[in-house]
């Protein structure tokens, strides 16, 4: 069977959209399991609880009225570690002068390999345990780590980051539209 270049180029390009469109963070999309959207740029952050490292109930709403940045993260993550050490830079910069809060959610490991981590690199977000991942994956539906939703002071996503946050310059970016 023989098919024209431009059938080619056609067919090609359409299974591509195929493929990209579904992940894009611009597009909601509906889940198999529950029917819930994917938080998309403009939309209100789903909200969650989930216990911090001290076993203390911490809920996403109960920062309403201060940005806040949601960081999706392991400690196997590479790319993870990679852009710690700015985000604490940053975090230590502006909390003061802006109410900026980090939320940082671990993915399904235990509290004292997520403290231990967090000690030996010196960091101090507002760390939280998503041990069953249903924030993740069931609110957020996360397709990589690490993830970031950037959220003003009125619960809206205003931006939103698939990959490390590779300097602080780069972070101070996304910040913008929340500070």
């Amino acid at each position: 069977m023989v098919i024209d270049s431009k059938r080619l180029v056609l067919i090609s390009f359409s299974f591509f959209l195929l493929l990209l469109l579904p992940g894009c963070g611009v597009f909601a999309q509906a889940s198999a399991d529950n029917g819930s959207i994917k938080p998309v740029i403009g939309s209100t952050a789903p909200d969650f609880t989930l216990e911090d490292l001290d076993g203390e109930k911490v809920k996403l709403s109960d920062f309403r009225g201060q940005p806040v940045m949601v960081n999706f993260w392991a400690t196997w993550c590479g790319p993870c570690k990679l852009e710690m050490p700015h985000m604490q830079e940053v975090q230590d910069k502006l909390s003061a002068e802006t109410g900026f809060t980090i939320l940082a959610v671990n993915l399904g490991e235990d509290k004292d390999t997520a403290d231990r981590f967090l000690q030996e690199n010196k960091f101090n977000f507002t760390t939280l345990l998503d041990k069953d991942r249903t924030v993740a994956y069931g609110k957020y539906k996360l397709i990589g780590l690490p993830t970031s939703f950037f959220i003003d002071k009125n619960g809206i996503i205003k931006e939103i980051q698939v990959g490390p946050l590779a300097t602080k310059e780069h972070l101070m970016t996304k910040l913008k539209g929340i500070l």
